[in-house]
């Protein structure tokens, strides 16, 4: 049995006037639909998704976090 892991968005890509890019990341993953319906989006458009950061995983809730430093969701051990 293969493992299902869904898509989540965990932040974008922003520009500003002189059209440098910068990453913002959530405070959470968004699971794909879930931002689709908040922001009133049609995810199958190009002009929407090229500016998404996307990450997939099976279970979103307690295994990964963003960390600060690296600006990167990373896998949490248990202690």
């Amino acid at each position: 049995m293969s493992k299902r892991y869904k898509k989540y968005i965990i932040g974008k890509i922003v520009r500003d006037d002189q059209g440098n890019e910068s990453f913002v990341y959530f405070p959470t993953p968004i699971e794909e639909s879930v931002y689709a319906k908040e922001n009133n989006v049609d995810m199958s458009m190009l002009f929407v998704v090229r500016d998404l950061i996307v990450i997939y995983l099976k279970e979103p809730g307690g295994q990964y976090a963003l960390d600060e430093t690296l600006k990167i969701f990373v896998y949490l051990e248990e202690e």
